[in-house]
């Protein structure tokens, strides 16, 4: 509010427009005497830190000095699978999903989008389509609520080297994939993604795929041998 008797010109220390992470968004306009005029300040903090700026208003005959502080919080989100979701086997022509969850440990609302990082990746579909998409693949989640979120693989052609890498706000999340023109085989875990079985995961692929005694068949000789 201007108590002044005339009509005055405003303007603010000009160091505000070198300032980072404070600025001024509302217009500087001639004040009428006992007027009143709303200034809107921007506070777009660089770093999580603590900062300060003092904000000088003048007029051709006073000043007045108002301090700015804010403090600037990184979002707090964890990921479940941390880094790695492995989306196992697929039958050429069908369709599988797995959960991601998505939490929000912090005290203000998070708005995530999950892209596909410009990293080297696996096989693509030959059709164009994404091999890998999410559902829903951006939202706001609210201050300490987790969203579960759905990866799907749908590939559509056979390959043992689907991959691919995408950002959820600041973590990277490597989804691994891969795809049988038919149901039935004896395969052993790609070099890509041994790391990331154990032996005992090892064998529960195997028996996912067939039986003990469908492989005591197999590998029996026939009669006429």
């Amino acid at each position: 509010r201007y108590t002044g008797t005339e009509e005055a010109s405003l303007t603010v220390d000009p160091t505000l427009g070198t300032c980072d992470n404070f600025q001024l968004l509302s217009p500087l306009r001639s004040i009428k005497p006992n007027g009143v005029q709303l200034l809107v300040i921007q506070f777009r903090p660089r770093k999580e830190k603590k900062v300060k700026h003092t904000l000088t208003i003048r007029t051709p005959n006073t000043k007045v000095i108002v301090e700015l502080r804010g403090q600037c919080v990184s979002p707090c989100v964890s990921l479940q699978p941390k880094d790695l979701l492995m989306m196992g086997d697929v039958v050429y022509g069908d369709t599988i999903r797995r959960p991601v969850l998505i939490s929000n440990t912090g005290v203000f609302p998070f708005t995530y989008t999950i892209n596909t990082l410009p990293k080297p990746q696996g096989e693509r579909n030959y059709k164009g389509l994404s091999e890998f998409y999410f559902s829903p693949s951006s939202g706001v989640i609210s201050a300490g609520a987790t969203q579960e979120v759905y990866c799907f693989f749908s590939p559509d052609h056979a390959s043992l080297s689907y991959h691919t890498t995408v950002s959820i706000g600041e973590h990277e999340l490597r989804v691994v994939g891969r795809c049988h023109s038919r149901q039935l085989y004896i395969l052993a875990p790609s070099p890509s993604s041994s790391s990331a079985l154990s032996a005992s995961s090892s064998s529960n692929y195997l028996s996912s795929f067939i039986s003990p005694s469908s492989i005591s068949t197999l590998l029996s000789p026939s009669p006429s041998a």
